[in-house]
């Protein structure tokens, strides 16, 4: 719609109104409404190209972007650039350094004050409308008098250099032109050119800009994301990685605190003055884990520039849409390692309903088919999804500290207290079993073996119980009943078996919720068993412990636990008690005595095949016997209903 007519004695306010209304005229429909839809014409776009290292040293353009004289779009609006640093004989201005600026106070400028400066220095008369932003400032600009939305105002923290800025801006137009079906906000034109200068503000100069408005729906909030959503987020971050692969600039070194490479130095600087001891403990736990992983593989991982920010808050998806096609928000564009790229959306989903961390293997899955991971990059991903984590709880409650007006800040806490706590639900090395998994279907995984004899030696009559789910045990609603299986076993011993297992690895539905609105776990990392008599240890080496009814064997990287041992019980395994055991490397955590389907094989992956400790064979993996299970309760006949 066009903008309404305002009645005022400002000169400026008459220029910007008759601006609007020439644009307009241009094919009959209003510039507002052309901006939203996306198209070109209306308002042109200063360009912006990557530069080659030799280029940048030649001449004009050292800032990324080729200088442009001014000239004439296809619609006739006149196009123009931005001021530029770069030129012959200019000095690369001072980077940010995170570390320098530990804190970052967004701008806090009134409404009043920019739609005055907004008319003052661009010649537009608007309405403004704050938006949230952690360190920045930003406002939706509407003409005065529409509801149709003209641009967003970003008005950058005045710590951050017009080089930074400007890159910005080079890498938004360099993704527009490599990914041009990809809507990405680039800077506008208004009647006096290029909406880019530096205000003179009642807090000091600071850097406006008026970016394109994309029209749609974030996917902000914790609503759930369905699985074709997630894989959409990766597929995202891999276009805008490649289109940025190629992509230099002299202020890409600066030193953000998103940059996960130095994760650890902005942890170590934001910890102390956590006030939380928990969230100071569960915090050093994750990230002594996570460092560990990364440091051997650090050298190995590859760099380049990126969005680093591509998340569930800065994709949209048309309205009427299911899928997003635009990404904004370009403000963390600088070099690191290209997996951070992946990263960070990934962490970004775990927030949401019903989210736990398989549900991330989508999106990586389909940054992968962009973006080839490296075995390295592989191995390094889920540890980074642990430093974001990290780091967003940390930076989100000192700015809340420091900035307790900042509602944008103060919203997303529980979100990302919950990003931190989901990706430290399981630990690393399974996550990257899981990916490595899903990346590599065809690989053969890396397997844990069992060297030397067995723990003890069990009798030549072991007796192996089905507990799945078509077993017998659990009919008429055996299942629900705690003691069935304990039944069943001693029932087996009582005829003559010299013990009883239920194998690891294999679903067991005794003891299952009846409902659950997020999947079960119900595969044991675990053999459970009952002996006939107690038996013999077969090991002599390495080192037993017992303590709280847990009996412990330690020995290299082996351990080996077996619970379930009744206090005052003399015999080091008792007869006719249910015992779980599993089976661990030193210096891991026992897994947990039950995990969900989609991460068994990454668990035995880890922790290897508990049924060598105890001289058994692996238990044989379940055929696909769907159809002759159906054929034997389905007549015939019955088929055709």
């Amino acid at each position: 719609m066009s903008a309404s007519p305002i009645t005022t004695t400002s000169s400026a306010s008459a220029s910007a109104i008759a601006w609007f209304r020439q644009a307009a005229s241009t094919n009959g429909t209003s510039p507002v409404s052309t901006v939203v839809s996306g198209t070109s014409g209306r308002f042109s776009r200063y360009q912006a190209t990557t530069r080659s290292n030799a280029s940048m040293r030649d001449g004009a353009g050292r800032h990324g972007k080729t200088i442009r004289a001014a000239g004439r779009t296809s619609s006739g609006v006149r196009e123009s650039t931005p001021p530029s640093w770069g030129r012959r004989g200019d000095a690369m201005p001072e980077l940010f350094n995170y570390f320098d600026h530990v804190e970052l106070p967004a701008p806090t400028l009134t409404v009043d004050e920019v739609e005055r400066l907004c008319e003052l220095d661009f010649g537009i008369d608007v309405v403004a409308v704050p938006l949230g932003s952690q360190q920045d400032q930003n406002f939706r600009l509407f003409p005065r008098g529409s509801d149709t939305p003209f641009g967003v105002l970003k008005l950058s923290n005045p710590v951050f250099s017009e080089a930074e800025i400007g890159m910005q801006d080079a890498a938004t137009d360099a993704v527009a032109m490599a990914e041009p079906s990809l809507r990405v906000p680039r800077v506008l034109s208004g009647p006096r050119g290029a909406l880019w200068t530096w205000w003179d503000s009642s807090h000091g100069r600071i850097h406006a800009r008026v970016l394109q408005n994309i029209s749609g729906h974030t996917l902000t909030g914790s609503r759930y994301l369905a699985p074709a959503v997630i894989e959409r987020l990766g597929d995202l971050a891999g276009r805008v990685s490649a289109a940025l692969a190629s992509f230099e600039h002299p202020a890409s070194g600066r030193i953000l605190q998103w940059d996960l490479r130095h994760a650890r130095r902005v942890i170590d600087a934001l910890l102390p003055d956590e006030p939380d001891a928990e969230v100071r403990a569960a915090i050093e736990r994750a990230v002594c884990g996570a460092v560990a992983a990364l440091d051997p593989i650090v050298p190995h991982l590859p760099m380049q520039a990126g969005h680093f920010d591509i998340t569930d808050d800065n994709v949209l998806r048309g309205y009427g849409e299911l899928l997003p096609d635009a990404v904004i928000d370009f403000g963390d564009v600088m070099r690191s390692w290209r997996v951070a790229e992946i990263a960070v959306t990934a962490s970004s989903v775990l927030h949401h309903d019903g989210a736990d961390p398989t549900s991330v293997i989508p999106a990586i899955r389909a940054f992968h088919a962009r973006r080839h991971l490296t075995d390295e990059e592989i191995t390094a991903l889920w540890p980074l999804v642990v430093l974001r984590g990290a780091t967003l709880v940390l930076s989100g409650r000192a700015q809340v500290r420091l900035d307790d007006a900042n509602e944008y800040a103060a919203d997303a806490l529980d979100r990302e207290r919950r990003i931190f706590d989901v990706a430290t639900s399981v630990p690393a090395s399974v996550m990257t079993a899981a990916i490595r998994s899903a990346l590599e279907p065809g690989r053969a995984a890396p397997t844990r073996t069992w060297e030397g004899a067995p723990l003890f030696t069990l009798p030549a009559e072991v007796v192996v119980l089905d507990a799945g789910t078509v077993s017998p045990l659990n009919d008429r609603g055996a299942w629900l009943d705690p003691e069935e299986l304990d039944r069943a076993a001693l029932s087996t011993l009582d005829a003559g078996a010299g013990a009883v297992v239920v194998p690891a690895w294999h679903p067991v539905l005794s003891g299952a919720p009846p409902r659950t609105p997020a999947e079960p776990a119900t595969i044991p990392t675990g053999t459970t068993l009952w002996l006939a008599e107690p038996p013999a240890l077969g090991r002599d080496d390495g080192e037993w412990t017992r303590d709280a009814g847990t009996v412990t064997w330690r020995c290299g990287d082996e351990v080996v636990t077996i619970t379930g041992i009744p206090d005052g019980t003399d015999a080091v395994l008792p007869a006719r008690t249910r015992l779980f055991v599993q089976r661990h490397a030193a210096g891991d955590e026992p897994p947990p005595p039950r995990v969900t389907a989609r991460l068994a094989a990454a668990w035995r992956d880890v922790t290897g095949e508990v049924s060598d400790a105890l001289g058994l064979a692996p238990p044989v993996a379940r055929g696909d016997d769907t159809l002759a299970r159906r054929r034997g309760v389905l007549a015939a006949v019955q088929e055709h209903y």
